[in-house]
């Protein structure tokens, strides 16, 4: 359930000058209070707008109360997690006091709430990081009631921060209340560019060298899982469900009895049961290819198309870890949320 965005505070870690923050008599008249050695937010809507070369694209920020599962608050997760990195987010939310990495978050919100922002915001502050410009502004009063009133109710996919949510919902089944703060960004708005996680198969030691069994291997557990699985030109890249390159050599795979099962299939019943490899995660086309040219095995996956990633998570189904990249994403520390506003307290019977 949305509960508003109440101790975001967007001046820390990434503010040009923080001690220039601290005295800025502006920011005290709009109500920002100090805190430690920071500046924490009034209770208000938060607008963000992110320049990369990605995409162009605009937000608002808001805390959820997390529920188990997260999806009857509202928060549709598409990806599967990993064990040690829920972990590890775990320790890093306990010992650093701070929630500075928000979720991702994307819907088709048909533009409702960039018209409730347009004309009615207050810039707040400006920075660049490496490629990234960030822009924060503060929402009106009456704007940022109708922002909030227009997000509550929907339902929202996980884009990136899914070990951060995870760890928050073990946090709350440990009796703690947990929030996690979000960008929400309306694809119909601004969309956010969104590409596949291509797979690398490399040999033991992890080197871009696998040998003719392994390849063969690979094509034979694609077979025996209902796959179609043909030797093609090397211009054929992309044409096909999942393209294999090893080499100069390539073959177009698909499920034609199941589309749309091609990465969970393949990740799931075919690269991770195959002998004598190691496989590496890359987003980055133009180097899984180089890698394949070098002597891997590379399995260039589809580009996920946002509607079907929808309606998946809506059905509670889950891609495997790391199937799709979304970009872009705030740099880390953008927004900061003390966790004084949820670290500890007893869980309380609710509705969400």
């Amino acid at each position: 359930m949305i509960t508003g965005t109440a101790g975001v505070s967007p001046v820390r870690l990434l503010h040009p000058d923080p001690e220039a923050a601290r005295h800025d008599s502006r920011l005290r008249d709009a109500g920002w209070t100090e805190h430690g050695r920071d500046l924490l937010a009034p209770p208000a809507v938060f607008a963000v707008e992110l320049d990369s070369p990605a995409a162009v694209v605009r937000g608002v920020v808001a805390v959820w109360d997390v529920t188990d599962p997260p999806s009857s608050g509202g928060l549709l997760p598409h990806e599967q997690t990993d064990g040690k990195a829920v972990r590890r987010r775990v320790r890093a939310l306990r010992t650093a006091h701070v929630d500075r990495d928000p979720l991702l978050l994307t819907h088709r919100g048909a533009g409702r709430v960039a018209d409730l922002v347009d004309g009615r915001t207050t810039p707040v502050y400006e920075v660049t990081e490496r490629d990234r410009h960030v822009r924060v502004l503060q929402v009106d009063g009456h704007a940022g009631d109708a922002v909030l009133a227009e997000l509550r109710g929907g339902r929202y996919l996980v884009a990136d921060g899914h070990h951060r949510l995870a760890g928050a919902v073990q946090l709350r089944t440990e009796g703690h209340r947990a929030q996690v703060t979000a960008l929400v960004v309306d694809a119909d708005d601004s969309p956010l560019a969104l590409g596949p996680v291509h797979r690398v198969m490399l040999d033991r030691q992890g080197r871009d060298r696998v040998g003719d069994d392994v390849v063969q291997e690979v094509l034979e557990r694609c077979r025996a899982v209902g796959a179609v699985a043909e030797p093609a030109g090397p211009d054929a890249a992309g044409q096909g469900s999942v393209t294999l390159l090893h080499g100069e050599r390539t073959w177009l795979v698909a499920w034609p009895q199941h589309p749309g099962t091609d990465v969970t299939t393949l990740v799931e019943h075919v690269l991770e049961d195959t002998t004598g490899s190691r496989t590496r995660r890359e987003p980055d086309t133009a180097v899984a290819e180089a890698s394949a040219r070098h002597g891997a095995l590379t399995a260039l996956l589809p580009a996920p198309d946002l509607d079907e990633v929808l309606r998946l998570a809506a059905r509670g189904a889950l891609l495997p870890y790391k199937a799709t990249a979304f970009e872009p994403k705030l740099p880390s520390g953008a927004l900061v949320r003390p966790l004084e506003a949820w670290q500890p307290g007893p869980v309380r019977s609710s509705s969400t």
